[in-house]
C-alpha cells in the first residue's frame, strides 16, 4: 500500500518536474547551465596545451639562438657570405617550427609568461556560445583529440537545445510583441469608435415621455424627432439615421391616421435623400427603431413584400457572407526597425569596448547575429581580465546581447512569416491561382 500511494505522488513530481523544464524560465535556465558547463570543460581541455605550445615555442627561440652563438663562435673571422647562409638556415628553421605551431597547435604569438590566454574562462564561455548558436568565428578552436570529440557532442545535444529555446522564446515574443502593437492601434480606434457613437445619440435624440399604443396594444415610444432648437437638421444626419427616422414616421403614420410630425420628418427627409446621395441601405435591408422594451425589437422588416409589427415573430438574423477578418500583422518596415536599432545598439557597444569604429561594431553585430561569423573581428581584448569586475560584467553582456539578439531575429522570422504568406495569398487570388473556398 504505501509504495502504491508513493507511485502515483512520484510521478505528479516527474510531470511537475517536466513542465517546469519545457517552459520559459526552464529552458533559459537550461542552456544557461550548458552554457557555463561547457566553458569549464572546454577550459579545462584546452588551456594547458596552449601553455605548452608556448613553452615550445620559447625552446625552439632558444634552440636558435644558441644555435647562431655557435656558429659565430666557430668562425674565427666573419664572413659575412658565410655567416649569412649558416643563420640563415637556422631562422629559417625557426620560422617553419613558429608557423606550425600557429596554424596547427593553435599558436596565439604570446609568451610563456604572459597572463592573457585564448581558454581562459571567458574566452572558453564565447567559444560554447558559438558552437550551439552555430556562429562559428573559427579564431578559437579545440586542437587537443579530447576537446575534438567534446566539441561534436557538446554541439550535438546544444544546438537543437538553443534552437528549441530560441523557437519558444521567438513565439513568446512575437506574441508579445503583436499584442501589444494590436493594443495601441486599437487605443485610438476606441476613441474614433467613442466619437462615432456620440455623434450619433445627437443625431437621434431622446423620445418624448408618455408611450403610445401600437398596433397590437404594445406600448411603443413616440420615436419621432422634432427638427426644434435643440435637434439637428435633417440634412446633417448621417444616412443610418435618416434611414431610422424614415422608418419611425411610415410606422406612425401606419398606426395613426395622421401625424403631423411624421409626415413634416418624410417631407424633409426626401428632400435631404434628393440633395444627398443615396446610402448604402435598400429595401430589403433589416432596419432597427427604438422602442421600450430591453431587447429593442425592430418595429419593421422589409422582405419583398412581407412586413413585421411588433407583435410578429422576429425574422433569422444572417451574417454577410465572405472571408473572416484577417487578424492584425506587424508591419515589416517595423520589425526592420527594432532589429537595425538593435544592431545600431550594440555597434555603439562594442565600439567602445574594443577600440573598433562604429562601422566595425556594426559590422560585427551583423555577420554574429546572421550566424554567417567571418571571424575577422572577435571581441576578446575587454574579456581577458574575467578576475576583473568589469571584465566579468562586459562578459555577461557580450553573452547576453548574441542570445537576445538571437531570439529577436526567431520573432523577426515569424512575424514576417505571417506577413509575406498573407500577401502571397492575396496575390494568388489575385491572379486566379488560389479560390476564396480554397483559401478559407
Amino acid at each position: 500500500m504505501p509504495g502504491n500511494r508513493s507511485s502515483p505522488r512520484c510521478c505528479a513530481r516527474a510531470r511537475h518536474c517536466v513542465a517546469l523544464v519545457c517552459s520559459h524560465v526552464g529552458l533559459l535556465v537550461l542552456v544557461a547551465g550548458y552554457l557555463l558547463l561547457g566553458a569549464f570543460v572546454f577550459e579545462f581541455l584546452e588551456s594547458e596545451h596552449e601553455l605548452e605550445q608556448r613553452e615550445n615555442i620559447k625552446k625552439y627561440r632558444d634552440q636558435c639562438l644558441r644555435e647562431l652563438w655557435t656558429i659565430t663562435e666557430r668562425l674565427n673571422v666573419l664572413y659575412e657570405k658565410n655567416w649569412t647562409v649558416l643563420v640563415h638556415e637556422q631562422l629559417r628553421k625557426f620560422e617553419t617550427n613558429v608557423v606550425e605551431a600557429a596554424s596547427v597547435q593553435g599558436y596565439d604569438g604570446k609568451d610563456l609568461m604572459d597572463r592573457d590566454q585564448q581558454w581562459s574562462f571567458s574566452g572558453a564561455l564565447l567559444y560554447s556560445v558559438t558552437v550551439i548558436t552555430t556562429i562559428g568565428y573559427g579564431n578559437l578552436a579545440p586542437k587537443t583529440a579530447a576537446g575534438k570529440i567534446v566539441t561534436m557532442i557538446y554541439a550535438l545535444f546544444g544546438v537543437p537545445l538553443l534552437l528549441l529555446c530560441l523557437s519558444n522564446l521567438g513565439s513568446l515574443l512575437a506574441d508579445t510583441f503583436l499584442f501589444a502593437y494590436s493594443h495601441s492601434c486599437c487605443y485610438g480606434h476606441k476613441h474614433r469608435q467613442t466619437e462615432c457613437k456620440d455623434r450619433y445619440s445627437e443625431a437621434i435624440p431622446s423620445p418624448p415621455a408618455g408611450p403610445a399604443m401600437g398596433a397590437g396594444n404594445v406600448p411603443v415610444r413616440n420615436t419621432m424627432v422634432r427638427m426644434g432648437s435643440g435637434g439637428r437638421p435633417v440634412c446633417q444626419l448621417t444616412p443610418e439615421a435618416r434611414h431610422v427616422l424614415a422608418e419611425c414616421a411610415e410606422y406612425q403614420l401606419a398606426h395613426t391616421c395622421s401625424d403631423p410630425s411624421a409626415t413634416s420628418i418624410l417631407r424633409q427627409l426626401n428632400a435631404a435623400n434628393v440633395a444627398a446621395p443615396p446610402d448604402e441601405f435598400d429595401d430589403d435591408s433589416i432596419c432597427m427603431a427604438i422602442n421600450d422594451t430591453p431587447s429593442r425589437v425592430p418595429l419593421i422588416w422589409r422582405d419583398g413584400k412581407r412586413s413585421l409589427t411588433p407583435g410578429s415573430p422576429l425574422p433569422p438574423i444572417t451574417r454577410p457572407a465572405g472571408p473572416p477578418a484577417d487578424p492584425p500583422r506587424v508591419p515589416v518596415s517595423l520589425v526592420l526597425v527594432v532589429l537595425v536599432g538593435y544592431i545600431c545598439l550594440g555597434a555603439a557597444i562594442f565600439a567602445a569596448w574594443e577600440e573598433w569604429t562604429y562601422l566595425d561594431g556594426a559590422y560585427f553585430c551583423f555577420v554574429t547575429l546572421s550566424t554567417i561569423g567571418f571571424g575577422d573581428l572577435v571581441p576578446g581584448k575587454s574579456f581577458q581580465r574575467p578576475d576583473t569586475q568589469d571584465g566579468q560584467i562586459q562578459l555577461v553582456a557580450c553573452c547576453i546581447y548574441l542570445l537576445i539578439g538571437l531570439v529577436l531575429i526567431a520573432m523577426s522570422f515569424s512575424l514576417v512569416q505571417e506577413t509575406v504568406a498573407a500577401k502571397s495569398r492575396q496575390f494568388a487570388m489575385c491572379i486566379g491561382l488560389l479560390s476564396q473556398d480554397q483559401d478559407s
